[in-house]
């Protein structure tokens, strides 16, 4: 589990499990370079619901700082 909360790469699965729900719900789904902020930003009022599979950074110290972290390669 720690080598998931230190790297900044994909992660495991998320691929998958966000193509296939999109296929069960008929919705459509965002990864890689089209799944940044600035893309969620503009299209996430247009869903009722919302599925993110990014990583989260967690600040115990400074809650307020913690937050979703959308990854680019």
């Amino acid at each position: 589990m720690s080598l998931l909360r230190s790297t900044k790469e994909e992660l495991p699965g998320s691929r998958c499990e966000i193509k296939s729900i999109a296929n069960l719900i008929e919705g459509d789904y965002y990864y890689g370079a089209f799944a940044s902020e600035q893309q969620f930003k503009e299209v996430a009022g247009d869903y009722r619901v919302l599925h993110l599979a990014v990583h989260g950074i967690t600040d115990n110290s400074e809650p307020d700082n913690s937050r979703l972290d959308f990854f680019l390669k």
